[in-house]
């Protein structure tokens, strides 16, 4: 036998003794000796008493748990599940302790093993098939430990977003709209700017910057779809505007009429509905990233140098550039 197999035999060794010492001294605080598996599983002896109520405790405590902290808890669980099987492995839920800073929050004698660690945790929060914490028994010790350590502090060292993923995706929907609206100014008949609306050639780039990838097909029977409902909606609103004679001085954001723009609110509620969302090939799809990865590029070095053409401007009005003159015209042009 070589060195290596002495040692895992040492270490496993030295666990079970301390198991079994664990198991002797609560056998004689209870004063019962050991019995059948037959009482063990109809929870009878006071070590299947103590797994029950430890159980009962956290389904407790899982239930307090918000659905936010529910959503959150299995962000957190999925950022270590690096091989996305569904379940938290031995390595992967210690890589979870070091990430958050608590590398010493279980007994080092539980941690240094993995079959030590599979008992404990399948004693407290329950394990799969295969002996590795689930999302269930994930939320459940998060639940069992918030009240020592907050969920909100191991967010914000692994860098996960406060805010739920709807509003977290809203609020990036709003800045992709708005910065896409910036780099397409409109104006009206009278010379002024008008916000809120992007051009319907626009609505793939939108839909890209919002973090989905159409083709060209995808997004014309999307663009069908979505301006179908904006009409819908202006027929809707124009009826019971009939009803109300208070209603007719209220003017809609978004013209249903209007099939050449899309507009900032109803794009919004479009996109945060639950809408079928189609699958496409992985080939296609990357083609289509790339195209629009480009496009983005180019369209943000026009914004840098159209800031940089304003800026430079601006110097030269104060009088704090005099010689810039002779290239701020031509990036004018």
């Amino acid at each position: 036998m070589d060195k290596n197999s002495m040692t895992t035999l040492i270490e496993r060794r030295s666990v079970v003794i301390s198991l079994l010492r664990s198991l002797t001294t609560q056998l004689r605080t209870v004063d019962q000796p050991p019995i059948s598996q037959s009482e063990e599983a109809e929870g009878l002896t006071a070590s299947t008493q103590q797994k029950h109520a430890a159980l009962q405790r956290a389904s407790k405590e899982l239930q307090q748990l918000s659905w936010r902290g529910i959503e959150k808890s299995l962000e957190l669980f999925e950022l270590f599940d690096v091989d996305r099987d569904g379940a938290l492995s031995y390595s992967e839920f210690r890589g979870y302790l070091v990430a958050v800073g608590r590398p010493d929050e279980i007994d080092a004698h539980v941690l240094s093993n993995r079959e030590a660690w599979q008992c404990y945790i399948y004693d407290l929060y329950g394990t799969t098939d295969a002996g590795l914490l689930g999302p269930d028994g994930f939320c459940m010790y998060r639940a069992a430990i918030e009240h020592t350590h907050p969920l909100e502090d191991d967010l914000l060292r692994v860098g996960i977003d406060l805010l739920p993923k709807s509003l977290a995706q809203w609020e990036k929907n709003q800045r992709s709209f708005d910065r896409l609206d910036t780099e397409n100014p409109e104006e009206d008949e009278n010379g002024a700017l008008v916000a809120g609306r992007v051009p319907v050639a626009q609505m793939q780039q939108l839909i890209a910057d919002c973090g989905e990838v159409l083709t060209d097909e995808e997004v014309t029977l999307a663009l069908h779809a979505h301006l179908g409902h904006n009409a819908l909606m202006g027929e809707v609103r124009e009826y019971y505007a009939s009803r109300n004679e208070f209603a007719y001085h209220q003017v809609s954001l978004v013209d249903g009429t209007d099939r050449d723009h899309l507009y900032r609110d109803a794009f919004l509620a479009w996109w945060m509905s639950p809408r079928p969302k189609p699958v496409i090939r992985e080939f296609e799809s990357r083609l289509c990233h790339l195209k629009l990865m480009l496009k983005r590029g180019i369209r943000n070095t026009i914004a840098a140098l159209r800031h940089a053409r304003t800026s430079i401007t601006a110097l030269v009005d104060r009088g704090l550039v005099t010689g810039a003159m002779h290239f701020v015209e031509p990036i004018g042009r």
